[in-house]
C-alpha cells in the first residue's frame, strides 16, 4: 500500500468517537486441537515418511494406531479444517495475528481481536511479532481506543462479545457516523454490517464471547464490504477493504499454467501462475492441483511492476472427479465410462479436451494412455457438464535391487523384466517420496519401489520413491486382492508379471513391499517354519529341573522369556533333556568367550557367567520355534562336529558365523571401521571391510558385564543401517566411550555384506565432536514412543532428509547459561534453530549444542558450552558455539559472531569443524561466493568463503513461510543482484570440506 493511502486510512480513523458497553460468555473448548489426521486410517508415523539419522529405511504399515471414527471428532476436523483455511486467508493478507495454543473454538481474547484489527487497517506501526504478546494487545487496543473505533470499556485479557467485536470492525471500516443516524445501539450495527455487506452471519446470543472461529469468519465475511470514506460536507466514496488497506485485487478465472505445467503447449512461466491473461508471481509450491480449474484470487499490485499472488482458491463452479484407473472401462467418442457402486457411469468431454499425462506437456486423448493407469483426475471449468482437462497418472513400476549414483543406475525388477535397468540423471530428476516431499538418491534403497515417469518430448524423468512395506501371513487371495491377518492390498500396475507360479500364495507369510498408492509391487517370502534371528542373553532350568527357559531378544519381537522344546537342536546337536541343553549353550558360551579373549586384547570375561543350571550366553543366534511357540532349533556361532563342515568357510550365512577379523584388536590392529554411507559399509584400517544392506540387522547390547544392565531390556535396541553415523568409526573410542566396546559382524557373505551386526556399547553420553551433523528444527512435538511412553520429539532435518529423534528422560530444550553480574539466561531450541546431537544406545537424544537461532534469540557471548547455569568457569575464557548475526528485522540485538571453528587461528580454513555465516556475493552456476566477516586484532575484516551448490546437503530455512524444504538454484538471490535481500548463507565445513550448505531467509 502505498504512502498516500496510508495517510488517508490514518485521517479516515481519526475522525469518529464512540463509547460502548461489552458482557463475556465462556464458550465450549475442545481438549483436542485438531492434532490428529484423519487420513485413511493410518498414523503420523504412517503418513509422514522420517528417516532416523539421514538414513533410508522401510517404514512399516502396520495399522495397530487406525484412528476409529466417531461423528463428533469428524465434526470437530470439519469446522476446524474450515478455520484453519480462512486463516490461511486472512494471513496471506496481513489481517490475522497468528495463534498457536488452545482449540479454534475457543474464545477469542479482545486483544487478540483488536491486534487482527490493526494490521487489517494498517494501523500496526507498533507490530512485533517477536514481542510479547499481551503488550501487543495493549497497544492495539490503545490504537483503537485513540482513534474512536473502540468506545467501550474492556481489558485486553477479557473475552469479547459479538457485538463488540462487530462494533469494533464496523467503525474501523468507517461506517461510525452512519451507526449513529441508526441509533448507534447493538441493534444499528447489526443493520449497518447487513445492509452494506460486512457480514449477514450473526450469532444468535450476541453478547455471548465470540470464538477464535466466529472472529475469523467475520473478518473474512468483511473483504467483500467497502470501506466508507467521508469528505467535504456529506461527500463520500467507497473502496473494497482490501483495494483500499492491502492493495489487494480480486480477479475469477481459469489456471492456465502453473510455472513449467500449462494446459496449452508452449504456455508455461518462469515461476507463477497465470489465471486468464493474468500473470501472477508466486514461489509457492503447492499451486498445480489448481491447473485447468476455475479459481478465485487475489494479488497485489507491485509498485516496480508485475502483480503477486497472495491467496487462491477454488471457484464453486468447478466439477473436479478422480477415478481409479482399475475402474475405467473404456475411453471412446468423448466419453469415459466408468466402474463406482459396482454399476457403470460415464462422463462427457468437451470435444477439444486435453490431456495432460504426469504432468508433463498437454497433448490429445489417446485411448492407449489410459491403461493400466494409477488414476485420472478430470476438471471440468465451466460447469457445462463436459470435462476440458483429464489429468493422467500412470507409472512404469520398479523394485530397486541396487542403485550405483555415480552412474545414475538403478537396477531391479522393472516393470516384468526382472534384470532391468534405469538411467537417471539425479541432478535433474523430478524425485519425490510418496507424500510430494523432495528426496535425492540417497533416500532409495534395497526393495524401494520406484514409480517413473518419463517425458519423450523434454526427455525429464519424474519418480516417485516409495518405503512402505507390510509383513503378515495371507488368509486369502481371489486374483486381484490379497487378504493379510489385519490388511488387504491390490497389486501395483506389475501385476502380470505376478501371475501364475510367481502369485502370493494362501497361507504364506510375505514382507510385501508397496508403491506410493500403497499397493504390492514386489514381496519376499518367509516361511512360517523359516529361520528367525535374536540376541540370546541367558538359559536357566527351572525349579522343576524338566523346563529350559530362554530370555530372548528376538529382531521381530519384543525381550521375552521361551520355553525351549524338550528335544532342541542345538548346533547341529539334537539335545533332550534340560541338562544336556544347558550344557550345549554353556559350550557356545564357553567358545564365544575364548574367541573374544584371543581376538580382543580388551575384552572382558563375565565372571560366573555359568553353573550347572544357568549360562549367560550373550550372542546371536538363528533359531525356530515349534507350533506351540517352543525354542526348537538354535544355532550358535559355534561351529560344532554335527553342522555341515562348509559352515566353517568364513564368508557364507547359512549359519550364524564371526566374521573374526572384523573385531580383532591388538596394540597395533583397530577392530571395526569407518561407516560410509555412500558405499554402505565399515571400512577398516586392516582391510577386512564389512558392507552392510537393508535387511542387515543390527542389535545394539550393553558391553557391561553387570547383570543388571545384562538383564534389562532398555539397555537393548534392535535396529538396522539407520543406527550408523557417516564417518563415524565404530567401535566409537575415546574418553567418553569404554575402551571395551566391540563390534562383530555375522554372516558375512561372500560379497562381504553382513546379514548381522551385533554392536556392544556403554550407554553413556558421547562426545559432540567433529562429526556429528547439523540439524534443523522443523518442529518440537510431544509424542508416544514405541514403548507407549510420552516423549518430547524432534522433527527435522539432516542433510537434505527428514529425520525424528526422541529426548531421553532429563533432557530438555530450555537450558540456562549465566549471564552478566550473575544474572541467568534462558535459551530454547525452536523451529528453525539448529542444533548438533548425540544420542545413548537407544537412539535417544542426551545432549546437544545449539549452533544457531532463526530469530536471533540467543547472545554468543553467553549461550556456549561450558557456560551452563552452575559452571563456574570464567565465561570469557570460553570459546563460542554459536553463530550469530543480527540482520534483517533482528539488525538491532547487535549480534555478529559470523564462524565458529576448533582450531588455533583466527581463520583456519582446515578446521576439523568450522561454521560460516556470510552473504552470497555472486553464483557462477553451482559455484558460489560468500562473503563473511572475521575478528581481527584490527576489528572485523571481510573474508571471501566458496561453497558447492550441487552436493546433496543443502536446505533453505525460511522464516517468511515457516517452511523448512530443499532449495533449487532459483531460490538463491546474489548481492550483486539483489542487494540487501541477498540469501544468508551457512556453511559447515570439515577439515576444509564442505558438510552442509544452509540457506536462510529471515523476515522482513
Amino acid at each position: 500500500m502505498n504512502k498516500l493511502r496510508k495517510i488517508i486510512a490514518l485521517m479516515l480513523s481519526l475522525s469518529v468517537i464512540f463509547t460502548a458497553a461489552i458482557s463475556v460468555f465462556s464458550a465450549e473448548n475442545f481438549d483436542d486441537d485438531g492434532n490428529r489426521d484423519n487420513d485413511a486410517g493410518l498414523s503420523d508415523e504412517e503418513q509422514n515418511v522420517l528417516i532416523q539419522d539421514s538414513h533410508p529405511k522401510h517404514e512399516l504399515d502396520n495399522p495397530d494406531d487406525a484412528y476409529i471414527e466417531d461423528i463428533e471428532y469428524d465434526t470437530y476436523i470439519m469446522g476446524k479444517n474450515e478455520y484453519d483455511e480462512t486463516v490461511k486467508k486472512l494471513t496471506a493478507f496481513e489481517m490475522w495475528v497468528p495463534i498457536d495454543d488452545g482449540s479454534y473454538l475457543q474464545p477469542i481474547k479482545a486483544g487478540e481481536f483488536f491486534l487482527s484489527v490493526c494490521r487489517y487497517i494498517n494501523c500496526d506501526s507498533f507490530y512485533d511479532e517477536d514481542a510479547n504478546k499481551e503488550d501487543m494487545w495493549e497497544k492495539a487496543h490503545d490504537m483503537l481506543k485513540s482513534m474512536g473505533y473502540v468506545d467501550f470499556n474492556i481489558d485486553c485479557t477479557d473475552e469479547i462479545s459479538f457485538d463488540n467485536a462487530l462494533r469494533t470492525l464496523v467503525n474501523a471500516l468507517g461506517y461510525k457516523q452512519i451507526a449513529y443516524m441508526y441509533g448507534g445501539n447493538d441493534n444499528a450495527y447489526i443493520q449497518i454490517a447487513a445492509n452494506y455487506d460486512i457480514t449477514k452471519n450473526f450469532l444468535d446470543n450476541r453478547s455471548a464471547s465470540i470464538r477464535r472461529t466466529d472472529a475469523a469468519s467475520l473478518l473474512n465475511d468483511s473483504i467483500k464490504a467497502d470501506v466508507y470514506i467521508s469528505y467535504g460536507n456529506n461527500g463520500h466514496k467507497s473502496i473494497n477493504t482490501l483495494e483500499y488497506f492491502k492493495d489487494a485485487y480480486k480477479i475469477t478465472g481459469v489456471v492456465e499454467s502453473v510455472s513449467e505445467h500449462a494446459i496449452t503447449s508452449g504456455d508455461t512461466i518462469y515461476k507463477g501462475i497465470r489465471i486468464g491473461d493474468y500473470l501472477l508471481a508466486s514461489d509457492r509450491s503447492d499451486l498445480y492441483d489448481y491447473l485447468a480449474c476455475k479459481v478465485e484470487a487475489y494479488y497485489r499490485k507491485e509498485d516496480s511492476g508485475g502483480n503477486t499472488l497472495l491467496y487462491i482458491s477454488y471457484h464453486k463452479n468447478n466439477s473436479i472427479i478422480t477415478i481409479d484407473g482399475e475402474d475405467i472401462k473404456s475411453v471412446e467418442n468423448n466419453m469415459i465410462r466408468y466402474y463406482s457402486d459396482n454399476k457403470t457411469k460415464k462422463v462427457s468431454l468437451n470435444s477439444s479436451a486435453k490431456e495432460i499425462l504426469n504432468g508433463f506437456s498437454p497433448k490429445l486423448l489417446d485411448e492407449e494412455d489410459f491403461y493400466n493407469c494409477d488414476y485420472i483426475r478430470l476438471v471440468d471449468n465451466d460447469n457445462n457438464g463436459k470435462y476440458d482437462v483429464v489429468f493422467v497418472y500412470k507409472y512404469d513400476i520398479m523394485v530397486v535391487k541396487r542403485i550405483v549414483e555415480s552412474q545414475g543406475m538403478i537396477y531391479g525388477l522393472y516393470n516384468d523384466d526382472p534384470n532391468g535397468s534405469l538411467k537417471v540423471n539425479f541432478a535433474d530428476c523430478d524425485m519425490t517420496d510418496r507424500m510430494g516431499n523432495p528426496v535425492d538418491a540417497y533416500y532409495i534403497t534395497e526393495d524401494s519401489i520406484l514409480s517413473v515417469a518419463k517425458d519423450i518430448e523434454t526427455n525429464k524423468t519424474k519418480i516417485i520413491v516409495s518405503n512402505l512395506m507390510y509383513t503378515g501371513v495371507v488368509k486369502s487371495t481371489n486374483g486381484t486382492k490379497i487378504k493379510f491377518e489385519d490388511r488387504t492390498y491390490k497389486y501395483s500396475t506389475n501385476a502380470e508379471y505376478y501371475k501364475d507360479a510367481k502369485a502370493i500364495k494362501n497361507g504364506n507369510k510375505y514382507t510385501v513391499y508397496l508403491d506410493y498408492r500403497g499397493r504390492i509391487a514386489g514381496y519376499d517370502l518367509l516361511k512360517t517354519d523359516d529361520i528367525q534371528y535374536g540376541f540370546l542373553i541367558q538359559a536357566w532350568i527351572e525349579d522343576n529341573r524338566s523346563d529350559v527357559i530362554a530370555k530372548l531378544l528376538p529382531y521381530t519381537g519384543d525381550m521375552n522369556e521361551f520355553k525351549l522344546a524338550r528335544s532342541t537342536k542345538i548346533d547341529g546337536l539334537t539335545c533332550k533333556g534340560a541338562e544336556k541343553i544347558i550344557t550345549a549353550l554353556k559350550i557356545a558360551a564357553d567358545y564365544q568367550r575364548s574367541t573374544l579373549a584371543t581376538l580382543d586384547s580388551s575384552y572382558k570375561i563375565m565372571a560366573d557367567y555359568s553353573d550347572d543350571s544357568y549360562v549367560y550366553v550373550r550372542v546371536p543366534i538363528m533359531y525356530k520355534l515349534n507350533d506351540e511357540g517352543e525354542i526348537k532349533y538354535i544355532d550358535t556361532p559355534y561351529h560344532s562336529d554335527n553342522e555341515n563342515p562348509e559352515w566353517n568357510d568364513v564368508f557364507h550365512d547359512n549359519s550364524m558365523t564371526m566374521y573374526n577379523d572384523f573385531s580383532k584388536r591388538t596394540s597395533s590392529i583397530k577392530p571395526g571401521g569407518m561407516y560410509l554411507r555412500n558405499t554402505l559399509a565399515f571400512n577398516s584400517d586392516n582391510g577386512n571391510n564389512v558392507a552392510i544392506n537393508s535387511k542387515t540387522k543390527v542389535f545394539v547390547v550393553p558391553v557391561s558385564n553387570d547383570r543388571g544392565d545384562i538383564g534389562d531390556a532398555s539397555q537393548y535396541i534392535k535396529t538396522n543401517l539407520t543406527y550408523f553415523d557417516d564417518w563415524v568409526y565404530y567401535p566409537q573410542t575415546g574418553t567418553q566411550y569404554t575402551t571395551e566396546n566391540r563390534i562383530e559382524a555375522y554372516n558375512v557373505d561372500e560379497s562381504r555384506t553382513a546379514g548381522v551386526i551385533v554392536y556392544y556399547t556403554s550407554d553413556v553420553i558421547p562426545e559432540i565432536d567433529k562429526k556429528v551433523p547439523l540439524t534443523v528444527v522443523d518442529e518440537v512435538v510431544k509424542a508416544v514412543n514405541d514403548n507407549d511412553e510420552s516423549v518430547t520429539r524432534i522433527i527435522g532435518w539432516q542433510g537434505n532428509a527428514q529425520m525424528q529423534v526422541d529426548l531421553a528422560e532429563d533432557v530438555y530444550l530450555k537450558r540456562y547459561y549465566n549471564g552478566p553480574n550473575g544474572s541467568k539466561i534462558m535459551s530454547e531450541v525452536k523451529h528453525g534453530d539448529i542444533i548438533r546431537y548425540v544420542t545413548n544406545s537407544k537412539g535417544e537424544l542426551v545432549d546437544y549444542v545449539k549452533v544457531f537461532s532463526l530469530k536471533d534469540e540467543d547472545n554468543p557471548d553467553y549461550v556456549k558450552t561450558g557456560n551452563e547455569e552452575g559452571k563456574t568457569v570464567e565465561t570469557s575464557t570460553l570459546n563460542k558455539t554459536m553463530i550469530a548475526v543480527s540482520d534483517g528485522k533482528y539488525a538491532e540485538n547487535g549480534h555478529n559472531t559470523s564462524h565458529i571453528y576448533n582450531a588455533i587461528g583466527s581463520y583456519n580454513y582446515g578446521a576439523m569443524y568450522r561454521l560460516v555465516y556470510g552473504t552470497l556475493l555472486y553464483r557462477n552456476g553451482t559455484n558460489l561466493v560468500l562473503k563473511t566477516k572475521v575478528d581481527t586484532a584490527l576489528g572485523q575484516t571481510d573474508k571471501i568463503e566458496i561453497a558447492d551448490f550441487s552436493g546433496y546437503n543443502v536446505l533453505f530455512i525460511d522464516e517468511t513461510t515457516n517452511r523448512i524444504y530443499v532449495p533449487t538454484e532459483d531460490d538463491l538471490l546474489a548481492e550483486q543482484s539483489a542487494g540487501e535481500a541477498a540469501s544468508k548463507v551457512i556453511l559447515h565445513t570439515e577439515g576444509g570440506k564442505q558438510r552442509q550448505l544452509i540457506i536462510i531467509k529471515r523476515a522482513g
